[in-house]
């Protein structure tokens, strides 16, 4: 075959490319020019098209210069910002202090809050993406759901990610002896819980329990869009779960009767214990948030629950590692959760998730005990008049909340606790005289009722009153007679981490 001739190379410009090292001009390749630049090939061919097509222009990026006509105005950014304001927002109960943050609650997702302004504003909707970018300029975040993730794990697992970049194998070692330290902590109160679960099915007279609140139940509970603005009266929930039966013990109450702070976990408890027979040992076990469970209160009471009950010798009370809480009583949650998200069930007040929580399990059913004013008891004021409490132990040492992993009341030390920080079995308990002058004994007489008057917002109440229409008539003098005052809303739920504050 004849070939066909070469056909001439029609190039008429080449391009050398330079960099200017040490004041002087050096010619690279083009590979290492890009590099040099951090610069694309198309880009650079770009530049020289129309450095060739217009040699005397001075041509410049004129990207923006337009204005842009899709630019967001002042006013429409100012209607999504009230839009967002629009939605109840809550103070973190236990952070307020140290925080200006405010909070949405974790039923409401910015999808559907975008939705909703699409829905009202029609004519001024906006891309979800401008609304979402809106939304991050404020001092605005969602109610964080509580993930079985250790926080603590997380940060320490950053650090060492940064001490392998840069090197440090001594910084290195140190932070991986301190996550295992952790980590072994956290085994340790595990395999501590499945011992005396062991313990207690071979033995009728030793009871576990788990114990922890339930999420805040909005109420009522409703599914229209009007009811993603306004606020809702809060129904309480706290689970004491016995691992033996694995039944749980659900006690309930709303905001409108008492609040839930120290003496109402405290109360729930010790009505508990009250009903406890033929039990000589009670294991309880909780996280370390010290605003609910590892506190001073909780003490009195376990004290005074001891002398009362007839059968009780010893009560042990034991919190898991922070970050590594899961128990028996947050699966008894998560059912409660999921069927809430299916239930088409109308609930319109307090009664009416009492009743839900109920049905919400054939077996092994909630057993739900309804608090009512005369259950709940002031546990601060029976430790301030029949007990001393103390800052050092008997040897001397200071006793530090943050430190204790594990609680022990026995009938014959009263009003003295032992304790220990750690749950090894073998490591001896320190002791910690709580015992008054004068007093040798404590009756069930010497608890004072809780007189703390329960009363919601004012803007509350105002938000309650315009969801009437959509609640039973019968409920409506309920949430008429509800008490105000002007304090802030406050999310009990809104707790970051595990707290452990002095």
């Amino acid at each position: 075959m004849q070939k066909h001739p070469e056909k001439p190379r029609e190039r008429k410009f080449q391009a050398a490319y330079y960099v200017e090292y040490e004041g002087q001009r050096v010619q690279v390749c083009q590979k290492c020019f890009l590099q040099c630049f951090d610069e694309s090939a198309s880009f650079v061919k770009t530049v020289l098209k129309k450095k060739l097509f217009y040699p005397d222009s001075d041509f410049f990026d004129k990207r923006g210069s337009g204005g842009g006509k899709n630019k967001l105005t002042d006013e429409k950014i100012q209607l999504v910002k009230d839009h967002i304001n629009s939605f109840p927002k809550y103070e973190s109960h236990y952070t307020r202090r140290d925080t200006s943050v405010e909070y949405l609650h974790a039923d409401v997702s910015l999808s559907q809050m975008y939705n909703l302004f699409c829905n009202k504003f029609k004519h001024d909707a906006i891309s979800i993406s401008a609304y979402s970018s809106i939304f991050k300029t404020m001092n605005i975040k969602f109610k964080k759901p509580k993930l079985d993730t250790c926080s603590s794990c997380e940060k320490l697992r950053a650090k060492i990610g940064i001490a392998k970049q840069e090197g440090d194998s001594i910084l290195l070692g140190d932070l991986e002896n301190e996550l295992l330290a952790h980590q072994n902590k956290a085994d340790l109160a595990y395999e501590s819980k499945r011992n005396d679960k062991t313990s207690a099915s071979a033995d009728p007279t030793v009871k576990v329990y788990t114990f922890d609140l339930q999420q805040c139940l909005p109420t009522p509970f409703l599914r229209n869009s009007i009811s993603f603005y306004k606020r809702q009266l809060w129904t309480y929930s706290l689970t004491v779960h016995d691992c033996t039966t694995g039944i749980p013990h659900c006690f309930m109450w709303h905001e409108a009767l008492s609040a839930r702070g120290v003496n109402q976990i405290a109360s729930c408890l010790f009505s508990h214990i009250n009903n406890l027979s033929e039990v000589n040992h009670a294991i309880f076990y909780s996280d370390s948030c010290m605003g609910q469970n590892k506190n001073s209160f909780v003490c009195a009471m376990f004290i005074l629950a001891m002398e009362i009950n007839s059968t009780l010798e010893t009560i042990d009370h034991k919190f898991l590692e922070p970050g590594h809480t899961h128990m028996e009583c947050d699966v008894d949650h998560s059912v409660i959760e999921r069927k809430k998200k299916r239930t088409e069930a109308q609930i319109h007040h307090p009664h009416d998730w009492y009743n839900f929580v109920r049905s919400a399990r054939s077996r092994n059913a909630f057993n739900v005990i309804e608090m009512n004013l005369e259950d709940f008891f002031d546990f601060r004021l029976l430790l301030k008049t029949k007990l001393m409490w103390r800052s050092t132990n008997q040897d001397g040492e200071k006793f530090v909340w943050k430190d204790i992993r594990w609680l022990r009341f026995k009938k014959a030390n009263f009003a003295k606790i032992l304790y220990k920080t750690t749950l090894d079995e073998d490591a001896p308990f320190k002791t910690l005289n709580l015992l008054k002058r004068g007093v040798n004994s404590i009756v069930k007489a010497d608890l004072p009722l809780l007189t703390d008057d329960a009363k919601i917002s004012s803007k509350k109440k105002k938000d309650l009153l315009d969801l009437l229409p959509f609640v039973n008539p019968c409920f409506h003098p309920f949430y008429k007679s509800l008490l105000t005052d002007n304090s802030s809303d406050i999310h009990p739920d809104l707790v970051e981490d595990e707290l452990e504050v002095e």
